[in-house]
């Protein structure tokens, strides 16, 4: 009986993979018909209005092509046609339209065109050169090369965060490389359960258009968040000086609101402590140690959302590459709190209405493409709230000056939906 009941729930699986295909595929035609149906009457009214004015002259403008392959739509299936705005409003009313005599813009100069990679961005530095030769004569202290000062703090968090993106959307397993029992063992993932909601959540969340991918980041971001980059990460990575770095945490937690100078001694207090540990001898072997166990044990976590289909060779460079990315979370951690600043980490929850001054929107094609997700989030952002964040909301306060001065320097990565849809 149990077999049979299984049996029943992969059939089911697959079925609704498959309608969750064809339903994309039926709102992919059903826009293409309204962008025809737009297009023939801009043409029927065009030819009236030169009809009427007796101007026998050729036009030149031309309607804009909205075919597009089902995949570029990522509009989630459940919810209503009526959401997606209608595609005459994609230009802009004051933009005059396109046509085949519009001046094309000049490529730049081989020498004025910006360096890129081989994937189309351009480069960007993530650390700063250090003068490592003449370190001893410096008091052992580091000397950046000249011109180039450290990376900025919001640069710093963009970057750490994009590289856990690109970690994932390289090593997450393909969906359509799954048969309908590994897409369902998906639903009941304790990693994906512990952070998403029960199986019945996840079934329509999982089979969207790289979503897995996106889930996997999240993960990705907090497990190193917890271990590398939260004021209470020494205790999670069980540093022998953890609990002098919990103490300060517990002191600035009975300080008064206004009490602004003493945070900020506080805060000189924790500088000094972190520097002494960054500078301790052994602390680079102790960081490598934490990166390599940390690695193993979200290796563990993540079986069954990871590809399998790895050379050696790749196989140990996903490894590396992941533990690289905790080393980099520990001096990224360190940097931040050897300055007499408090950070705060806030992760956006499920369901928490969309603001766009502390997040910014990933789910870039729910409403079929870029621009008009963007315009629509935009005009209404109260309208939608958050699945699930793949970055935390990080702010910075400085009380040297006797008041609180509080910066936004990162805002939280989240994938969003219209309310009452998630």
């Amino acid at each position: 009986m149990a077999k049979k009941l299984e049996y029943q729930n992969l059939q089911l699986t697959d079925q609704l993979i498959s309608a969750n295909q064809h339903m994309r595929s039926l709102y992919d035609t059903n826009i293409d018909l309204k962008c025809r149906l737009a297009e023939q009457e801009k043409e029927n009214s065009s030819y009236g209005r030169q009809s009427s004015a007796g101007d026998s002259r050729q036009s030149y403008t031309t309607s804009p092509n909205f075919n597009r392959p089902w995949k570029s739509f990522a509009t989630h299936p459940y919810e209503p046609a009526s959401l997606i705005p209608s595609p005459i409003k994609l230009e802009s009313p004051t933009q005059a339209p396109r046509s085949p005599i519009t001046p094309k813009k000049q490529d730049s100069p081989p020498g004025q065109q910006q360096h890129r990679n081989r994937n189309g961005r351009r480069h960007h530095r993530t650390a700063t050169p250090e003068q490592r030769t003449i370190r001893a004569m410096m008091n052992n202290k580091p000397v950046f090369t000249l011109g180039m000062d450290p990376q900025s703090d919001r640069c710093l968090l963009y970057d750490f965060f994009e590289h856990i993106k690109q970690w994932a959307a390289a090593y997450t397993v393909q969906m359509k490389s799954l048969n309908a029992e590994q897409v369902h063992n998906l639903y009941t993932h304790a990693v994906l359960a512990e952070g998403l909601g029960q199986p019945s959540q996840l079934k329509m969340l999982v089979t969207e258009q790289d979503m897995l991918i996106a889930i996997v980041t999240g993960i990705l971001s907090r497990h190193m968040w917890k271990y590398s980059l939260d004021e209470h990460a020494l205790n999670a990575s069980e540093h022998p000086q953890a609990h002098i770095c919990e103490d300060l945490a517990n002191r600035w937690t009975m300080l008064d609101l206004t009490a602004h100078e003493e945070k900020h001694n506080l805060l000189v207090s924790q500088q000094q402590i972190y520097t002494s540990i960054k500078n301790a001898s052994d602390h680079k072997a102790w960081r490598t140690s934490c990166a390599e166990r940390f690695t193993n044990m979200l290796l563990s976590d993540l079986a069954g959302l990871l590809t399998t289909d790895l050379s050696t060779p790749d196989l140990l460079e996903r490894n590396h590459t992941l533990s690289e990315l905790y080393v980099k979370g520990y001096r990224i951690g360190f940097r931040l709190r050897m300055a007499a600043i408090k950070w705060q980490f806030q992760w956006p929850l499920p369901g928490t209405e969309f603001n766009p001054a502390t997040m910014v929107n990933e789910s870039r094609m729910l409403y079929g493409n870029i621009l008009r997700t963007m315009n629509s989030v935009m005009n209404e952002p109260r309208a939608h709230e958050v699945r699930f964040s793949i970055s935390p909301t990080v702010t910075k306060s400085d009380f040297s000056g006797g008041s609180e001065h509080r910066v936004v320097v990162h805002n939280a990565l989240c994938h969003i939906t219209r309310q009452g849809y998630a």
